[in-house]
């Protein structure tokens, strides 16, 4: 990186007329800066902002967190076949991956998850465990970079299927428990200011689930749609080529459709997250979730697990 770096500062000032500097002010974005400058179109492969990523040696998750301060180097707006001779030969290669990349608009990031886990149910009497739970989803993250005074934000999108394990009851090993299930989607609004190291915001999710509950001293499951709203934090911590992402979330019911029971009941979750990029397309990661309920014979969830995500654009 540094010795990339120290060819293309030679380079720019051997070509000082066709190469210029940049330093970040507060708030800026590279598209910002290129539209400023008079650069179009900005994105798609081989456009203005991927060619100015290669010739600074940055990656799309790099690009996210430039600070002011950090020195940009901006390319020539000559022809783009006379440009490739000018830097193709100290420039990384371009930062396009995952099978569907090329369908995918820059404007977003999109993750294949698989996740692995385990939960326990505590009831009044007794806890029920769940070894082998498996989940599909599909994650989108907007990288339009919306602008509100000094805050930038972004909106994702989630869409998960959970596929449960038999449920063993910790008074009675010969009884078991299936669960349908679970499906969810969700919203999140991601945040960032100048002046916070970190970025949050609102989620809102929308799910259908199973959960066990006691009647008649007979265990039996229960099937209900729900509302949740809460807010998350994230931060990314940078090690050489490797990068992690660690996030906090809490979420409460606030609005419930019971579709096999009567009754209604609350209950408020907190999750802590951290995940590492294995390559820049792989991320491995580890989840720990608790949920708290009421007015229900379910006390607490917990849940472990590890996931694996795979960024098909």
């Amino acid at each position: 990186m540094k010795i990339g770096f120290f060819l293309l500062m030679l380079t720019s000032s051997v070509f000082a007329q066709e190469y210029k500097i940049h330093i970040l002010k507060e708030g800026e974005t590279l598209s910002e800066i290129l539209q400023y400058h008079g650069y179009s179109p900005l994105w798609g492969e081989d456009k203005w902002v991927q060619r100015t990523l290669e010739m600074n040696h940055l990656s799309s998750l790099q690009d996210k967190d430039l600070k002011k301060g950090f020195p940009i180097i901006l390319p020539s707006k000559v022809k783009p076949t006379q440009e490739k001779i000018t830097y193709k030969s100290i420039s990384s290669q371009p930062k396009r991956y995952g099978l569907f990349s090329s369908l995918i608009s820059d404007h977003q990031d999109v993750y294949f998850i698989f996740d692995y886990s385990r939960k326990t149910m505590k009831l009044n009497n007794t806890q029920i465990s769940l070894n082998d739970n498996f989940s599909l989803a599909l994650e989108v993250e907007g990288n339009n970079n919306y602008k509100f005074n000094q805050l930038t934000y972004n909106f994702n999108g989630h869409l998960n299927i959970v596929s449960h394990g038999v449920g063993r009851f910790s008074n009675n090993q010969t009884r078991t428990m299936n669960l349908e299930p679970t499906y969810e989607v969700k919203s999140e609004m991601e945040i960032t200011h100048s002046n916070i190291p970190f970025t949050f915001g609102p989620t809102v999710a929308i799910n259908e689930k199973s959960i066990a509950f006691e009647e008649d001293e007979q265990f039996e499951t229960r099937r209900d749609q729900s509302l949740w709203i809460g807010a998350n934090i994230k931060k990314k911590f940078y090690f050489k080529n490797n990068v992690f992402h660690s996030a906090i979330k809490y979420e409460r019911i606030f609005g419930q459709n019971a579709l096999t029971a009567n009754s209604e009941y609350g209950a408020s979750q907190a999750s802590i997250l951290g995940k590492v990029n294995i390559t820049e397309s792989y991320i491995a990661g580890l989840e720990f979730a608790s949920t708290q309920y009421r007015d229900t014979d379910l006390k607490r969830e917990e849940s472990v697990g590890i996931n694996f995500s795979y960024m098909i654009k």
